[in-house]
């Protein structure tokens, strides 16, 4: 009888080591370039999980949702499944840090600002889909996957070879904005308010925001006339904020830079490439923003020489441009400028020019706000001064109370002598 338990117990013991552990199975030991060629051999899509160690809803799933048996089902079967960590930390792996170059591209490429982020690749490694953020449930998260195994890349293959139709439109539109497609949401927004006979509406007005990146694109004249009702939407100053920047893409960055590309990461960040033209024609550019938007050209000539100064590196040029046209800016404007010198700028004089606007902002202007006071107190650091930097700098923690950490931290590294910039 003991001999047949025990052999009862082995078997047991046997079948349970061969049953497949539940929960999504992700790859070890291959590089991104492995991965993409197992698929392609495989023929199965690849599932990755973008993620980073401080994120909180990341833990969630890994905790809560990717051990599910279902969850483990559903992703074994159809996807060869990646992690991927974005951040960097003194406790990674050698398997995290074996994946740090292609991490970062990953991140890059695809324009993940969030996390975490479930990027989709088909098996000829086209990215088809993007969630973002966690699932409460099992269910939800499956639900959403599975529209991984279809159709994007159709859709959009469908729009090039000439599909237009309202409704096929916004649906391309909203799995754009699904895939975080920043260079084909504009075209896809574009083509769908040309069919609008009403472009004044709150959802229309919401892409007009998003898609205006060309004077003939169909939400520029709305921006330019309707200017209040888009505020009313967008917030004040957002509609003359857009047109400044359509326009200077446009007309200005030619005269700044030879063939010059602008590309938007998302959430503000954006970077200018092409060589930078080292003699720009002024007069010229003035004359063409005079006749063709006489109202905005002084305004965005305004932002432009600092930026073509900076690009160029002449802090000089920058800090006396900035010093003729101090009572034009706003405080922000002007603490961002002199923080710029503060941060990039070793050149003497030009700091001691920034100074003066930083102190005229931090104890005159607005003596109780902890950004002036911060790039104030960085100034006189960088320039020597360092018992007024930690003083000030002293009094910015005290005032920023709660959220004054990060001053506190750069007032121990004055303490300690370290650089700030």
């Amino acid at each position: 009888m003991k001999i047949k338990l025990l052999v009862i117990l082995f078997l047991t013991i046997g079948i349970a080591k061969a049953q497949p552990s539940a929960g999504v199975k992700f790859e070890k030991g291959l590089s991104w370039a492995q991965i993409q060629e197992k698929a392609k051999k495989e023929n199965k899509y690849i599932f990755v999980d973008v993620f980073t160690t401080w994120c909180g809803p990341c833990k969630l799933m890994e905790r809560d949702i990717f051990p599910q048996a279902q969850v483990g089902d559903f992703f074994n079967t159809n996807f060869i499944n990646v992690k991927v960590q974005a951040d960097l930390t003194d406790r990674d792996s050698e398997e995290v840090k074996n994946w740090y170059k292609d991490a970062q591209a990953i991140v890059t490429t695809y324009n993940v600002d969030t996390y975490p982020v479930y990027l989709f690749f088909s098996p000829k490694g086209e990215l088809v889909h993007r969630l973002n953020g966690a699932s409460p449930t099992a269910a939800d998260f499956i639900a959403k996957a599975e529209l991984a195994l279809s159709g994007y890349p159709s859709e959009k293959w469908q729009f090039l070879k000439g599909k237009k139709d309202q409704d096929f439109l916004l649906k391309l539109l909203k799995s754009a904005q699904l895939m975080n497609d920043r260079e084909f949401i504009p075209v896809v927004a574009n083509s769908y308010l040309a069919t609008q006979e009403n472009l004044l509406t709150e959802e229309n007005i919401k892409l007009i925001a998003v898609s205006t990146r060309k004077v003939a694109d169909p939400g520029f004249p709305v921006l330019r006339s309707h200017a209040d009702k888009a505020d009313l939407i967008l917030g004040k100053g957002r509609s003359e904020l857009i047109v400044k920047t359509v326009v200077f893409d446009e007309l200005v960055l030619p005269y700044l830079r030879i063939n010059g590309v602008k590309k938007d990461y998302g959430g503000g960040m954006v970077s200018y490439s092409g060589k930078v033209n080292e003699h720009v024609n002024w007069d010229e550019l003035k004359q063409t923003l005079d006749v063709k938007f006489p109202d905005l050209a002084d305004a965005i000539l305004m932002n432009s020489k600092p930026m073509y100064y900076q690009w160029t590196k002449n802090w000089p040029a920058y800090a006396s441009y900035i010093t003729s046209m101090e009572r034009q800016l706003d405080n922000q404007q002007l603490d961002s400028y002199a923080n710029n010198l503060f941060l990039f700028c070793e050149d003497t004089e030009s700091l001691k020019a920034a100074l003066k606007w930083s102190k005229e902002l931090a104890l005159h202007k607005d003596k109780n706000n902890p950004r002036f006071l911060y790039t104030y107190a960085n100034l006189l650091y960088k320039t020597g001064k360092t018992e007024e930097a930690m003083k000030t700098m002293g009094e910015a923690v005290e005032l920023a109370g709660a959220n004054g950490q990060f001053l506190a931290e750069i007032l121990e590294k004055m303490k300690s002598g370290k650089k700030t910039w």
